[in-house]
């Protein structure tokens, strides 16, 4: 019965052990990919102000373009 116990003692502590790795290896994971979201969050944010000024830049061209043709009319 002493026996037992032990065998089944040591069972559930590689058990254990087991879970702990695997809950460490899962919280790893999680940072990483809240890193990446993260990361991409802001690229999303640099990207779009990038469009959008942009965007602006064409609509002032655009308006003195036709400001210029109109002067020329």
């Amino acid at each position: 019965a002493i026996r037992d116990q032990k065998q089944f003692r040591k069972t559930l502590e590689a058990k254990m052990a087991s879970h702990q790795e695997e809950l460490s290896d899962l919280r790893s994971a999680k940072d990483t990919l809240e890193r990446n979201l993260s990361e991409g969050k802001r690229k999303t944010a640099e990207d779009r102000k990038k469009i959008e000024e942009d965007l602006e830049d064409s609509k002032r061209n655009y308006e003195i373009t036709v400001q210029d043709l109109q002067e020329k009319l």
